[in-house]
């Protein structure tokens, strides 16, 4: 019962009376406008090292990741993806990108290309 008196009370409060805020004149600056974010990683290279050692299995995407990387030698994430989006093999329903970040790890804990910021 005390909650809703409690409610009921500041709901009264007539269009003439201040409350603290307005009083210290907290909510008096304009809202801060966001700054657009960068998109992450999208100028990172991918910097081709060795082939695929025998033996070595990753999923089709990942080969075709490889693929791009090693005939470029060096090539940044957003070449990459616009590659990988124009070659008809690389079927994905997903954002190019995605893939490409769900695979980087793996296929740099292989030896096969890094990544350089």
């Amino acid at each position: 019962m005390a909650k809703a008196k409690v409610a009921a009370t500041e709901t009264e409060q007539t269009t003439g009376e201040n409350t603290a805020a307005e009083n210290t004149g907290e909510n008096t600056a304009a809202p801060a406008e966001k700054a657009p974010k960068a998109a992450r990683g999208n100028a990172d290279k991918f910097v081709f090292q060795k082939d695929l050692a025998e033996g070595q299995k990753f999923a089709p995407q990942a080969l075709l990741i490889v693929k791009h990387v090693k005939a470029h030698n060096s090539i940044t994430r957003d070449q990459l993806c616009g590659e990988l989006a124009k070659d008809p093999e690389f079927k994905t329903k997903q954002p190019v990108g995605r893939i490409v970040s769900y695979y980087q790890k793996d296929l740099v804990n292989a030896g096969l290309f890094t990544i350089e910021k």
